[in-house]
């Protein structure tokens, strides 16, 4: 009977005809299409060969549609091969300040038929910066707009930043976050919770600037407020996507940025009151409206990817359409016969108003190119038709209910079999407890056993606890004196600025001396307790735990270390949200992170880059990673024994007495936390975490 099901399942619903993930995947990857420089056209013949692999039915499922915007895209591509041809974002804006994509950190990519901006870029320009270093001088009130979606998982997208001492609009913390640094030296910001839905949905956001506020806009949510003073300048381009003074990054989608030299109201935000020929807009970046110079494309025709289109009341769904072919020159335009029953946006988003039929007509302007696209609205009370893939579901389920009502009939045939097997399987098991044996030893025998037993315990335990606390007494010898290069080390650093930096400004030449004193300072502490070391005991050595700022400790850990780093042309890229505070031992936490820190760089091939990655979620965790030579599991499994060294030699050029990384577990147990180390090829990857509280 089961079997009849799955015959019924097939023949009714051929696996053929279900979505096929491949066709699926090919089809994903040619709506996101947009050519950007000539050496795109490889890797779209790649997808044409791809495309022709196909069977029938597979190509039915990524539809002629989209093979059709695949060669008009290597098309483009060639001719951006044999000419001259650059992809521009205008700024729409009396500055002028354009956008060319020409291969770098800038990227644009379509998603449901918009394009959006990804990675990183400077606001240039002739004049640009003068008018946004006037802009962004304190002085002056702004507002800064954009449409993005942050992509989820991340929880730190930076949309635009003049420098983070100066301004930035962010998500970071699950908000719309927009802040100022004060020229007191204090942040002053404003946020607006998201979902965990809207981390991952395209947001209208905005931040402003008024003379005494800040302000950050969510629409549907409105705009949150807060106190803040005058902010310092800043002398770096305006950021977008990323912060150019610390090059914190993002993985958001930008499809709109707007820069006012006006802090707009929550009303004018809402309505989208300004256009980009007011005076005082300053930039304006549509990225979906990207345009190609020095090819002039006439249209050809309009295409759509749907016949028809089925709704629910109130609910929208995006209309694909676009001119042939799709970088030609033209704007679409939508019209509904019927706006009482469906209703469509400029963008080509339609939405059900009230039941019935409607016809949606695009076309493009200054041609007599027209395509029409039939609607049906349903009731919301009415039931929705199953789709294809809802009925398949449905038919495994009934396969799934035969099989089971087929198991249930062979039990229940079979049932009396059953409990005549089980009746003597009790009995057999029954009659092997009545022929155990038992082997007991005579009472005094077996007492004088357990004596001797519990002496030769007691003698092992007395003898491992005194050796084990001789061995802890010489370990915390070692551990002080390990101890003693991190302040040796920042002083030498310091000295060293202070020595060679010849143009050094009376501020920053009191700032080294100061870090350099509590350095020293620090050294005193150490060196006393080497007097005291004998009422010491690793297990009495208790922290001393408080609130602390964990982002200023990683940015002044990773300031003081750069002559380590610039000795082996070295860079290090600090990612970790603004504000982190944690409660744990400041000074303990401050060595693990120094060591690893140091490690990485002692381990590094030279010229490349070091990475340390902080979350603050359910715990606060910190991953340093750098490439080095591949550290084998048999090496990788005792990294953190005391005394073990990766190098047996024990040089000094590669480190010390093997006890950092056994003081490092240390210190992160005592914080009810952990510490991990993996190696992949040439990837050595650091994992700490440790909890909040």
């Amino acid at each position: 009977m089961c079997f009849g099901a799955a015959w019924f399942c097939e023949a009714v619903f051929p696996p053929n005809e279900r979505p096929d993930p491949d066709a699926a995947a090919l089809a994903d990857e040619i709506d996101r299409i947009v050519v950007k420089r000539a050496a795109d056209a490889s890797g779209l013949k790649t997808l044409e060969q791809s495309y022709k692999k196909l069977s029938f039915k597979q190509k039915r499922q990524v539809t002629s549609q989209r093979y059709d915007r695949l060669t008009e895209a290597i098309s483009l591509a060639e001719q951006m091969e044999a000419r001259q041809i650059s992809l521009v974002v205008k700024d729409k804006s009396k500055n002028g300040f354009d956008i060319i994509f020409s291969g770098g950190g800038a990227d644009l990519n379509a998603y449901g038929g918009k394009t959006a901006f990804e990675g990183q870029a400077d606001v240039s320009g002739n004049g640009a910066k003068e008018t946004f270093d006037r802009l962004f001088d304190g002085k002056h009130g702004f507002t800064i707009e954009a449409e993005l979606n942050p992509n989820s998982g991340e929880d730190f997208n930076m949309i635009a930043s003049k420098g983070d001492n100066c301004a930035a609009l962010r998500i970071s913390e699950h908000s719309v976050y927009f802040f100022i640094k004060e020229k007191t030296g204090d942040w002053k910001g404003a946020r607006v919770p998201l979902s965990a839905d809207q981390m991952s949905s395209w947001l209208h956001v905005a931040g402003v600037y008024r003379k005494g506020y800040v302000s950050s806009y969510l629409k549907g949510s409105g705009m949150a407020t807060e106190k803040a003073g005058a902010f310092s300048p800043s002398e770096f381009p305006l950021g977008i996507g990323y912060c150019p003074e610390l090059n914190r990054t993002s993985v958001a989608s930008i499809r709109k940025l707007h820069v006012y030299a006006k802090p707009l109201t929550e009303d004018e935000l809402e309505t989208g009151q300004y256009g980009p020929d007011s005076d005082f807009v300053e930039l304006w970046y549509d990225f979906d409206e990207f345009c190609y110079e020095g090819i002039d494309t006439p249209v050809e025709g309009i295409r759509c990817y749907a016949d028809s289109v089925t709704l629910m009341e109130q609910e929208e769904r995006y209309l694909p359409a676009e001119p042939v072919p799709y970088y030609a020159s033209g704007t679409l335009r939508y019209q509904s016969n019927n706006p009482d029953v469906a209703a469509v946006s400029p963008d080509g988003t339609v939405s059900g108003v009230g039941t019935g039929t409607a016809v949606i007509t695009a076309s493009i302007a200054g041609t007599d190119f027209t395509a029409d696209i039939p609607v049906t609205v349903q009731s919301a009370e009415s039931p929705e038709p199953l789709s294809d893939e809802q009925r398949y579901a449905v038919l495994v389920w009934i396969g799934v209910l035969l099989y089971l009502a087929e198991l249930f009939v062979i039990v229940l045939l079979q049932r009396k079999r059953l409990i005549r097997y089980l009746a003597r399987l009790s009995d057999e098991i029954s009659l092997i407890g009545t022929k155990r044996e038992e082997t007991e030893l005579p009472d005094i025998l077996e007492a004088a056993g357990n004596a001797i037993r519990h002496v030769e315990e007691t003698f092992r335990q007395n003898d491992f606890v005194a050796r084990e606390a001789e061995q802890r007494k010489n370990d915390l010898v070692v551990y002080l004196a390990h101890d003693l290069k991190t302040p040796i080390a920042s002083l030498i650093g310091y000295l060293t600025l202070l020595r060679d930096e010849k143009q050094i400004s009376p501020e920053l030449h009191r700032h080294y001396l100061e870090i350099a004193l509590n350095n020293s300072e620090r050294l005193d502490e150490l060196i006393n307790e080497f007097f005291e070391i004998t009422r010491f005991n690793v297990s009495q050595i208790t922290l001393d735990c408080e609130s602390i700022n964990l982002t200023l400790l990683m940015e002044q850990l990773v300031w003081e270390i750069k002559p380590m780093l610039a000795e082996k042309g070295l860079t290090c890229r600090l990612e970790i949200p603004r504000d982190v505070t944690v409660n744990c031992d400041a000074d303990k936490i401050e060595r693990v992170f120094d060591n690893l820190l140091r490690n990485a760089i002692h381990y590094s091939f030279r010229d490349t880059e070091i990475r340390i990655m902080v979350t603050a979620e359910t715990d606060v965790t910190a991953v340093f990673l750098n490439h080095g030579e591949h550290i084998p599991a048999s090496q990788l499994s005792r990294i953190f024994e005391q005394f073990y060294r990766l190098d047996q030699a024990r040089s000094t050029s590669t480190g010390g007495s093997g006890l950092g990384l056994a003081i490092a577990k240390q210190i992160i147990e005592l914080h009810q936390g952990t510490i991990r180390a993996e190696c992949t090829g040439e990837e050595i990857r650091f994992t700490v975490t440790i909890p909040f509280t």
